[in-house]
């Protein structure tokens, strides 16, 4: 992570070339993703139109330069629309008032952090009772041009440190599977036969056999499996409970006689 003051200022270079072509003048801010988008650049002679670098371009944020991969990778503001857009609403967060959905003051913002490889805006940095304080910015509900809007539950996520914001998620324990319920078994896997279902299917053959159908038996699929009237034989339950009728089988039926 690094601050955005951190950032500005540096200069930018080219890999390509190996040379110096600018510094960074500003963080673009996009409010809605919470990142930072584009830097501008400040150049000597470029006095006529602002230019900038999407941090997509970035290769690299060091302790002493930008590093990108070329030159071409620095548009005029005229040819990117959003970035210019973006510039327009001025969102600078630092120098914010930081107030929860209540209405409850925080404090004002004093600095930002960002992932200096994705460009996203991390923590917020404010001073409340006289001391430096941080806040993920999983707790911002909008970042606005004078305010930054927060959960309400926010004030018991603040922290004295930025570190300890990644040491919670390094330090969480691993979720306890132990008490939750088991996935069901694929429904193929539920039909497999079982100690269980032969017994079950004894027992059918058990009650069914000898016994009168009282009308005729299909297969699922359409096909004449027995006739009315037939007696059933052990092989002919089987058969049926193999087809999946042995249900309309057993409903079927009277006993003979």
């Amino acid at each position: 992570m690094k601050k955005s003051n951190q950032i500005v200022g540096l200069p930018i270079i080219s890999i390509e070339s190996g040379s110096e072509i600018g510094h960074v003048k500003s963080l673009v801010v996009n409010a809605a993703d919470k990142s930072i988008d584009f830097l501008t650049v400040d150049h000597p002679d470029w006095d006529v139109s602002v230019k900038a670098v999407p941090f997509r371009k970035v290769i690299g944020v060091g302790e002493y330069a930008v590093m990108i991969e070329e030159e071409k990778s620095i548009f005029d503001l005229s040819e990117i629309p959003i970035a210019n857009e973006l510039v327009k609403k001025k969102i600078s967060i630092i120098g914010t008032k930081i107030i929860n959905r209540k209405g409850q003051f925080h404090g004002e913002v004093s600095e930002y952090l960002l992932d200096d490889n994705t460009g996203r805006i991390v923590s917020l940095q404010f001073n409340s009772n006289d001391s430096e304080q941080f806040l993920s910015t999983e707790h911002v509900i909008t970042l606005g041009k004078d305010l930054v809007i927060v959960a309400e539950e926010a004030i018991d996520h603040i922290v004295k440190e930025p570190e300890e914001l990644l040491d919670g998620k390094k330090t969480d324990p691993p979720e306890d599977h132990s008490a939750q319920p088991k996935e069901e078994l694929p429904r193929e896997k539920e039909q497999l036969p079982t100690a269980e279902d032969n017994g079950f299917k004894e027992k059918q053959i058990a009650i069914l056999e000898g016994k009168k159908l009282l009308k005729d038996i299909y297969t699922p699929s359409g096909e004449l499996l027995f006739e009315e009237g037939s007696i059933l034989s052990r092989g002919e339950i089987e058969k049926a409970q193999e087809t999946g009728v042995g249900v309309v089988v057993e409903m079927s039926m009277h006993v003979s006689g």
